[in-house]
């Protein structure tokens, strides 16, 4: 053990309180003084205690190949009790891949990828990295132009309340076509129908469910899901708002 001037000072002062306790034949007096000088001398070495053990959390996480860069955080990791991580741009390189566009019914449907790629496509503004992951889909596994004979008409925007954003498009058709994509309970809550490859009908709570099990599940094998939906419009207009989002399918 190696001593420092500070340490030295604060143990001669120690033993001599003791020996003067000692002197006077009064033991008890002469160990009460000593230990109280030593708890005195405590604030002026505390922070060389504290360093000597976050050299040795830190040894003791380097044999467990976990690099320390300040000791100070050895402190903070010993002092928390839940650990979260973000692995995104590192691991993953940021990058997003669509695999699966699914119907009610759990199989794979071109619909549901088309009306995706509408709204993805004709949203302004900054895409989000799963709006990029459905047009890259599109753009290396489909033949380009599934915009062909579609033009935008009016987009209402994103926001955290809602949780939803649709665009509106005219179809080749002069019809109107209202697109919303967004979490699976906010689309569900302005759902009246569904429509599973050749099979529609109304929508009831038992629907509801079966979604919210199918989306369970791919959450917990690491997908993240995103419902659609659409509606059409027999009379177009210029301009839609929030209270169109209605009666979707």
């Amino acid at each position: 053990m190696i001593f420092t001037r500070p340490q030295w000072r604060s143990w001669l002062t120690r033993g001599a309180v003791l020996l003067i306790g000692l002197s006077r034949g009064d033991w008890l007096q002469g160990l009460l003084g000593g230990i109280a000088v030593g708890m005195s001398m405590l604030p002026e070495e505390f922070p060389l205690v504290l360093t000597a053990f976050m050299v040795m959390g830190a040894w003791r996480l380097s044999r467990a190949r976990v690099l320390t860069r300040r000791a100070a955080t050895i402190e903070m990791l010993g002092a928390a009790t839940v650990l979260c991580t973000d692995k995104t741009g590192t691991l993953t390189q940021d990058r997003i891949i669509l695999k699966r566009h699914l119907d009610m019914r759990g199989e794979e449907s071109d619909r549901v990828l088309h009306v995706a790629w509408l709204n993805s496509h004709f949203q302004s503004g900054l895409r989000n990295l799963l709006d990029t992951a459905v047009l890259s889909h599109v753009e290396l596994q489909r033949t380009h132009g599934m915009e062909a004979g579609y033009a935008k008409v009016d987009e209402i925007p994103f926001d955290f309340s809602r949780r939803r954003l649709s665009v509106v498009v005219s179809r080749p058709d002069g019809r109107h076509l209202l697109i919303c994509k967004g979490a699976v309970e906010e689309i569900f809550a302005v759902c009246t129908r569904y429509e599973a490859g050749d099979e529609s009908g109304s929508l009831d709570e038992s629907h509801f469910r079966a979604a919210q099990e199918q989306t369970r599940a791919l959450n917990e094998d690491g997908f993240r899901v995103v419902a659609v939906a659409y509606r059409e419009f027999d009379e177009p207009r210029h301009a839609y708002g929030i209270t169109d989002e209605a009666e979707l399918t």
